[in-house]
């Protein structure tokens, strides 16, 4: 069985005559908040992550991560740099923010009559 931190969420497999008929207090490892476990608080271990099937059903090994930093490197080889699909950082930013800075200024300022 397993108790979960309700603070980090971090599990612990414990023994469940451990904790007592009333529950225990204890501290978790992780993030060093105290709690109050309880018995009927521990949850069962939780399911395997399943494994990825390859197009014929079979279970395909993890990929390897040597594996990825070697196709990035003959990518960089190549001479095009990686494509980043994201907006530019100043999408719908004036196009000279001085230029709009002094205008806010000129607005601001009382016009005197002499």
């Amino acid at each position: 069985m397993f108790i979960v931190c309700p603070h980090c969420t971090t599990s612990y497999a414990i023994d469940l005559a451990t904790l007592g008929m009333a529950g225990r207090s204890v501290r978790c490892a992780r993030c060093k908040e105290v709690w109050l476990a309880r018995p009927e608080d521990a949850v069962e271990a939780p399911a395997p992550v399943p494994a990825m099937a390859d197009a014929a059903g079979a279970a395909a090994p993890p990929p390897d991560p040597a594996d990825e930093w070697e196709a990035l490197a003959r990518e960089e080889e190549d001479g095009q740099p990686p494509q980043v699909d994201s907006p530019p950082l100043a999408a719908g930013w004036p196009e000279d923010a001085a230029e709009q800075a002094q205008a806010e200024t000129e607005d601001a300022e009382p016009e005197t009559q002499g």
